[in-house]
């Protein structure tokens, strides 16, 4: 996202971007694509403080990630987590926000301990 932000890409051309890279691995049936399309989306609109639309996006991705047991699909999945985490404590919910950091920081940690 830094990327994208660093050119001035405001967050209305973003979402239109990722909306259309969806999209497009949707139909290309890119199932892990679509997926990690769709938790960059979800950061975006936590920032935008859509944070109902970023859960729906992410309820999506965790499904998706969930399946994996590769180290690739668990960091994903422990990213989905955290942008999960980050939507919840937008709304509010600071306690289940909370819980997915939590989950985040644990998936993360486990993949490091499978690289060493």
């Amino acid at each position: 996202l830094g990327f994208f932000l660093r050119f001035r890409w405001s967050y209305v051309d973003l979402v239109s971007l990722f909306d259309k890279c969806i999209e497009f691995a949707r139909q290309q049936k890119q199932t892990n694509a679509r997926a990690r399309f769709q938790i960059l989306l979800a950061d975006i609109l936590v920032c935008q403080g859509k944070a109902d639309d970023a859960i729906r996006e992410l309820e999506e991705s965790k499904a998706v990630f969930k399946i994996g047991t590769k180290n690739a699909h668990l960091l994903a999945l422990a990213s989905c987590y955290a942008t999960l985490g980050n939507a919840h404590r937008c709304k509010g919910n600071l306690v289940e926000g909370l819980v997915y950091l939590q989950k985040a920081k644990r998936l993360h940690e486990r993949t490091e301990l499978s690289h060493e």
